[in-house]
């Protein structure tokens, strides 16, 4: 506590300040003052919690400083040391509620049993703010101090035997030990960094579940009603709640009742009320009872699909697709599992034809795309972009599949006609306006062998045409077929076929003669 000693004579201010020993009484600080403007000068920039202050003083008595201090709010209590023993004085005195009115000269113990006096209700007063702050704390506090009761036991965090000494920590009703009926609200509104949105939530579902024990967020998008496990009426109070939210904002607001159960249970109750809320996928509000039996996905057409694709209509596939999954959550049958088969089997369908097409499915589907594959059960959606994605990249390869068909197709026809010519990588490359690399590497590729192989099976298929016309010398032979010289020809003949081109001539006629 600070003291502040008040009178316009220094002396008798400084007397009093040596007269006690103020810290044993309680006091930090003593202040000294002059005249009521200086003292309000400290009483602006410090705390004072007792004054001890005289009547009479020139421009401003310290009943006027007194009513000043009243005025402000300071909590501070006074005692005043005067030699004026005016009735008018101290009635105004106790007016302005100063718990002392002493006449100089005051002895050590009036004056100590008068500071005592206003310290004690100094302290009181302290105690009774500090209390009723505790008080509206613990107050507004308690919708936290719930949420985290429930959080830590949905986490199991607390075991079933900690559950009670936790309630009585945490000072929550211990009502709570009874069985109860969890529903978890997953709620998604369309909003941002909306300060009403706790609030007003709350306020929707306390309205909409008047029986439940509490409510408690445990997560951002996430509420957990604990109703009465008696209520009949738990999926029209979900309805009720979903209306309520709607009026507020725009969004996806969907409700899990679970079955009625013990509050040692709960962790394994939430549990499945959780794993059942991240396995749906809707984009729309409902209530979903885990009682209540899903219909029965429906299957894809995956021949019909399948047609569609081998005859390239994918405007039509893609349309037909969308539908397909629009109808699958009308239905009633959309969570992740059913999202996670449609999938799968559509998949099926765009790997077994471009396996069927040799289309290597690695080189077709690049980093993006498997990140698609990996949130396509997110929702409708996300599966949607992902058939669309897969769609296109089979587009793609059937289309890069036909421009390299088509390469090759010209190359070899190119080669069977110039068999005489320069058959070069590059001179065979610049003809279809790709790169040499390139060109070997899909020539290979599509026709299983290097492309100076099929020059050569095709010098050689040439050769063994215009020596079995036996019109030619085997050196002409040679140069029309597009071998250098007669020994290379000869080299390359021998290796293919196992003879020369003397000695497959000469068999050739015998054969004929024969």
């Amino acid at each position: 506590m600070n003291l502040m000693i008040l009178d316009d004579e220094y002396y008798s201010v400084e007397g009093l300040r040596r007269q006690l020993n103020w810290s044993e009484l309680g006091f930090d600080n003593v202040f000294c003052a002059y005249c009521a403007d200086q003292a309000k000068d400290i009483f602006v920039k410090e705390t004072v919690d007792v004054l001890l202050s005289d009547v009479e003083m020139p421009k401003a008595s310290g009943l006027d400083l007194l009513a000043w201090i009243r005025s402000y709010n300071y909590e501070t209590e006074c005692v005043f040391l005067t030699c004026y023993a005016k009735f008018e004085y101290a009635t105004k005195a106790l007016q302005l509620e100063s718990v002392g009115y002493l006449l100089k000269p005051a002895s050590d113990q009036e004056l100590i049993a008068a500071i005592e006096k206003a310290s004690k209700k100094v302290k009181r007063k302290q105690t009774e703010k500090l209390n009723k702050t505790y008080a509206i704390f613990w107050s507004e506090s308690l919708s936290q101090r719930i949420d985290s009761f429930w959080k830590r036991l949905a986490q199991g965090a607390i075991v079933p035997n900690r559950i009670n000494f936790e309630l009585q920590e945490s000072g929550l009703p211990d009502s709570w030990e009874t069985d109860l009926l969890p529903v978890l609200a997953d709620c998604k509104p369309e909003i941002v960094n909306d300060s009403c949105y706790d609030d007003l939530t709350r306020k929707a579902l306390t309205s909409s579940f008047p029986d439940s024990f509490a409510i408690a967020r445990i997560s951002d998008t996430s509420f957990l009603i604990l109703s009465n496990p008696s209520s009949s009426s738990i999926n029209s109070q979900c309805e009720s709640a979903i209306s309520a939210l709607s009026k507020s904002y725009q969004g996806v607001f969907r409700f899990f009742p679970g079955n009625p159960c013990a509050i040692t249970d709960f962790h394994k109750a939430y549990l499945q009320l959780n794993a059942e809320s991240k396995n749906d996928v809707s984009q729309k509000s409902f209530v979903r009872n885990s009682r209540s039996e899903k219909k029965t996905a429906i299957p894809i057409p995956k021949a019909a699909w399948s047609d569609l694709l081998l005859q390239n209509r994918y405007e039509e596939l893609n349309s037909k697709v969308n539908s397909h999954l629009n109808s699958l959550e009308d239905s009633d049958s959309l969570d992740r599992s059913s999202l996670s088969v449609f999938m799968n089997d559509f998949a099926q369908i765009v790997y077994s034809l471009m396996d069927r097409l040799s289309i290597s499915a690695s080189k077709a589907f690049s980093s993006e795309f498997a990140e698609l594959s990996t949130h396509a059960c997110d929702g409708i959606p996300f599966m949607a972009k992902y058939v669309d994605r897969l769609i296109s990249a089979y587009s793609e390869c059937v289309k890069s599949l036909d421009e390299e068909n088509s390469i090759i197709d010209t190359v070899c026809a190119y080669i069977k006609a110039n068999l005489s010519s320069d058959l070069s990588r590059n001179a065979l490359a610049s003809k279809v306006f790709i790169s040499p690399d390139y060109m070997s590497h899909i020539f290979k590729e599509k026709t299983g062998m290097s492309l100076s192989k099929f020059i050569i099976n095709e010098r050689i298929q040439c050769a063994k045409e215009l020596l079995l016309q036996n019109k030619l010398g085997i050196m002409e032979i040679g140069m029309e077929c597009g071998f250098a010289n007669s020994s290379y020809f000869s080299k390359q003949f021998r290796a293919a076929t196992g003879q020369t081109p003397q000695e497959f001539k000469k068999s050739a006629s015998s054969r004929n003669h024969g």
